[in-house]
């Protein structure tokens, strides 16, 4: 299966509508793939404070709906998605976290079970990614 990875996006309300909607391209671009995000797609260290969970996610991907809309139809025509748990969106890792952003991508059935979030690594075989922001030999 062909991998796409890519971390630190820093999304929050305020991010520069181009940011999205070039990430938004990308995975347009990556049909059928496996999207590892590894780590701060979202910075929700600065979101949450502010906003419960779900509602911070919600408002954010209004904001940035070209990046909702790819995310969800990646994961609905069968792509999977992987989020690891990065240090500005450590919520990543709570065990509310899927709901709250399926709810947000207004996801169902099937496409909810290619969602995985993991709090600190994703191993498969030799692939072994990692937010890195602590180092673990």
């Amino acid at each position: 299966m062909r991998t796409l990875a890519f971390a630190d996006v820093h999304l929050v309300s305020n991010t520069p509508l181009q940011v999205s909607r070039d990430l938004a391209t990308l995975i347009e671009g990556h049909k059928g793939a496996r999207l590892i995000i590894v780590g701060d797609l979202f910075d929700l260290a600065s979101e949450t404070p502010k906003r419960p969970l779900e509602r911070a996610l919600a408002e954010v991907l209004a904001v940035h709906q070209s990046l909702r809309n790819a995310l969800s139809l990646h994961l609905e025509q069968g792509g999977q998605l992987w989020m690891c748990a990065g240090n500005h969106d450590a919520e990543v890792a709570l065990g509310t976290f899927e709901s709250a952003f399926t709810s947000a991508l207004s996801l169902g059935g099937a496409a909810k079970s290619r969602l995985r979030t993991t709090p600190w690594f994703f191993r498969e075989g030799a692939l072994h990614i990692e937010h890195g922001h602590i180092y673990d030999p």
